[in-house]
Parts: C-alpha cells; sequence; structure tokens
C-alpha cells in the first residue's frame, strides 16, 4: 500500500497549487492596478494559505483558537496590505 504523502506528491495535490492560483490573481490584479506592485504576489499567497490552515488546524491541534484573529479583522488586514 502506498503512503499518502506519495500519491499527493505523484498527483501534484497540496497547497502548492492554491498558492499558485492565488499568486496567478494577485498579478493580474497587479497588472489592473488593483494590488499594489510592490506587494510579493507569491510570498503574499503563502501567507494567505497559511493563515487558512491555522485557522484551521490550531483548534484541532491544540483544543482552541485562542489567540487568532477573527475572519473579518484578517480579511480587513489583508485587503488594507494589497492597496496602494
Amino acid at each position: 500500500m502506498r503512503n499518502w504523502g506519495g500519491v499527493i506528491l505523484e498527483n501534484d495535490y497540496g497547497p502548492q497549487r492554491g498558492v499558485t492560483a492565488i499568486s496567478g490573481y494577485l498579478r493580474s490584479a497587479q497588472d489592473a492596478g488593483v494590488v499594489d506592485p510592490a506587494v510579493d504576489a507569491d510570498v503574499t499567497a503563502h501567507l494567505l494559505i497559511a493563515s487558512v490552515f491555522l485557522r484551521h488546524a490550531q483548534p484541532m491541534l491544540v483544543g482552541h483558537s485562542l489567540g487568532l484573529p477573527s475572519r473579518d479583522q484578517t480579511l480587513e488586514s489583508i485587503v488594507a496590505t494589497l492597496h496602494r
């Protein structure tokens, strides 16, 4: 029986696909003048995926969500970071 990690690697599953999609979207938004050109699209995409992962994983890993900002706070901060 193959391990799950091997299946993920062989089929190119995993967070890198979301990061690629989000960074492409951010680059398009930069080209359209909506997102600040100084924003690193790849790093920002990784940060967004990491934020989503932590928001969902922390309660399962440690049994609480203490210290996590609200969804609204997170979204407002991300939007403020991206705009000129």
